[in-house]
């Protein structure tokens, strides 16, 4: 029905040849959804414009060697761009989208599908007033903003991703990314930048938060006998493992310890502000609207300002100190708290 492989070859290749004849810029590609085209820019430039290029260059060893690139944004993005730099398969990708479509592509890259899986890798705040959060994940790290809007676009959000890919960052004593607090920093204040200019640039509105001078890294990460009233944790009782929480960050994790197994984790627990929150239904099957349950997987909702939170609680190991119930109405509580929601509504 669609053809051999070689076929589908001929005709791209067929009308690259054509969009050469016709004086198209040498970068265009295939890519999904049809021909897409990348091309070299002054970093000044990328992303509409919206980049610091001295933040930018902080990043890398050796500033003087890094390279601007851009490319079509496609229909979810405003504008997406990538920087290279000494090495070439370290690059650091930027990308600006509206609140669904942004929420669903960061929480993609992020790996979010992980509030349904065993392990455990938690968001920490980006802090300093931002709505945002930074992923310490080991091979792609990721600092997320999401800015509220106001006067005409009121009601909507913007989504900047800074996703860093393939060279060591400075200073890291662990082996991870994200182990620098000096360049941890330093990507924050990228990220913010670009939501700023972004911001001013498609007509969100939104108030920015402070200079970032300082991230919790993933050292942050505590384990301990009883959740603390400024812990992510706050709430759930026994044994728990959890991160530093912001009442501006619009994701938030923690997870319970089983008092008899070690280290293992018991129950995982999750919270999704707006616009990460309808997003998030459709990652973990958290059903159209409300409260609900399916199989080992509970969820909570609340009214806040911006729309609806998530709450979601899943049991990834049997024995845990309180059960998922009590776990997920006392995070969900002291969550929605923080943020000034409306007491959450349980399965």
């Amino acid at each position: 029905m669609f053809g051999s492989a070689g076929g589908r070859r001929r005709k791209l290749a067929w009308f690259g040849a054509v969009l050469v004849a016709l004086g198209l810029p040498a970068g265009w590609y295939f890519g999904e959804g049809g021909a897409r085209w990348r091309e070299v820019i002054e970093l000044r430039a990328m992303c509409a414009g919206t980049v610091d290029s001295a933040a930018l260059r902080e990043l890398y060893g050796r500033p003087e060697q890094v390279r601007g690139h851009v490319e079509s944004p496609g229909a979810e993005r405003l504008t997406r761009c990538w920087a290279t730099g000494p090495d070439p398969d370290g690059s650091t990708w930027i990308a600006v989208s509206w609140g669904d479509s942004g929420a669903r592509l960061a929480l993609d890259r992020m790996g979010w599908e992980r509030s349904t899986q065993w392990s455990f890798n938690p968001v920490v705040p980006l802090g300093s007033g931002w709505s945002g959060v930074l992923t310490p994940g080991k091979y792609r790290p990721m600092v997320v903003v999401a800015l509220p809007c106001t006067g005409a676009a009121a009601g909507k959000h913007l989504v900047v991703s800074v996703e860093l890919a393939g060279f060591e960052l400075e200073a890291s004593t662990t082996g991870e990314p994200f182990d620098s607090p000096a360049q941890r920093a330093r990507t924050g204040r990228l990220v913010t930048g670009v939501a700023e200019r972004a911001s001013d640039q498609w007509g969100c509105g939104a108030a920015p938060g402070n200079r970032i001078e300082d991230v919790v890294g993933p050292s942050s990460r505590v384990a301990r006998e009883a959740a603390t009233p400024d812990g992510s944790c706050a709430g759930v009782g026994g044994r728990v493992d959890e991160v530093p929480a912001d009442a501006y960050a619009p994701l938030e994790e923690c997870e319970t310890l089983l008092p008899w197994k070690g280290g293992r984790y018991g129950l995982t627990l999750s919270a999704a502000y707006p616009p990460f929150a309808g997003a998030m239904r459709s990652f973990v099957g958290a059903g159209a609207a409300g409260p609900g349950s399916s199989g080992q997987l509970r969820w909570a909702t609340a009214a806040c300002s911006g729309g609806e939170a998530l709450y979601l609680v899943r049991e990834t190991a049997p024995g845990s100190a309180v059960t998922a119930r009590d776990a997920l109405a006392g995070f969900a509580r002291e969550s929605a708290k923080r943020h000034g929601c409306a007491e959450p509504v349980l399965p």
